[in-house]
């Protein structure tokens, strides 16, 4: 079906212009006029002129054809041309019923080359194909998030809306990028029938973390595969935020939600990939600090990311 792209439009003043872009405001005696929205870009000035929607632009032919993207972007009726993982953050990912202040901290991973889209390309250089629903609600003590195994309309995330009241924006983005793993983790299964494509994604060992997500919820691969990655997005965050901080910190915080069980004792992957008794209470304390505002003796502490306003 044709779109009617042409609409009454009043004769601007000619600027100046020439081939290079500057002159007396005529080429050849052809007045001409700002484009309306394509900046730095000029057309002859008739009374009336062919007017395109957004995401549209007008031929030779005066007719409205589709605006070309540039390669790796793809056209989006509200969003013009935006890359593919930008497209999944904007489309795929549900905040509406996460609290403000979560908000606020995902909107900034968005942004991020390693935040939640890009983080999960970086992962397995695969476009996530997914639905994310994020939002807030009760959960277990001592439980910040949990992502659901199962697939309804997308997957499901749920944060705490009791466990941030004392979090930084750190711990609050550390958390995020965590549980961004599980949703890739469990939607590959959902999305991908064929045994050899999963294995292309995720590894030769997919079929034990599938396994895994009943039993350990995949936390053993996440510690194997994933805490470098999630280290490189959480300090891509915290500089964005202008904080300079050691890599080691970021490091350390990445273990969160996989250095403890829900009873606050050590996991064993974590003793394991983490022999050091003194390196393993370093994070685990860090972690704390972050989450809480306090050490695991109960004093305060100075937490190096910023109030979370939870």
């Amino acid at each position: 079906s044709s779109i009617d792209c042409t609409i009454d439009w009043p004769t601007l003043e000619p600027e100046a212009y020439d081939n290079n872009g500057a002159g007396n405001g005529e080429d050849d005696g052809i007045n001409l006029c700002p484009h309306p929205y394509l900046e730095g870009q000029y057309i002859e000035c008739p009374d009336n002129m062919v007017i395109c929607e957004e995401g549209f632009v007008a031929n030779a032919n005066g007719d409205c054809v589709r605006e070309l993207c540039e390669a790796g972007t793809t056209f989006h009726p509200e969003f013009g041309c935006v890359s593919e993982e930008d497209l999944w953050e904007e489309e795929n990912i549900d905040d509406t019923e996460l609290e403000p202040c979560m908000q606020s901290v995902l909107s900034q991973l968005k942004t991020l080359e390693q935040g939640v889209g890009q983080m999960i390309q970086k992962f397995e250089e695969n476009i996530p194909r997914f639905n994310w629903i994020v939002k807030t609600g009760e959960l277990g003590e001592n439980t910040n998030a949990v992502t659901s195994t199962n697939f309804d309309g997308g997957i499901h995330t749920t944060f705490s809306n009791s466990a941030f009241g004392n979090a930084s924006d750190l711990s609050i983005a550390r958390t995020f990028l965590h549980e961004a793993v599980h949703a890739y983790v469990v939607s590959v299964y959902f999305a991908i029938g064929d045994p050899e494509e999963r294995e292309r994604v995720l590894g030769e060992d997919w079929l034990a973390m599938q396994a895994a997500l009943k039993g350990d919820q995949g936390h053993r691969d996440i510690a194997e595969k994933y805490i470098d990655e999630i280290t490189i997005a959480l300090k891509e965050y915290g500089e964005s935020r202008g904080y300079i901080l050691e890599d080691q910190f970021y490091k350390d915080m990445a273990w969160g939600g996989l250095a403890e069980d829900k009873n606050s004792e050590e996991t064993p992957w974590f003793i394991e990939l983490v022999p050091d008794g003194e390196e393993r209470d370093r994070i685990r304390n860090t972690i704390l600090i972050e989450s809480s505002g306090k050490d695991k003796s109960g004093s305060r502490k100075i937490q190096k990311g910023g109030n979370g306003g939870c």
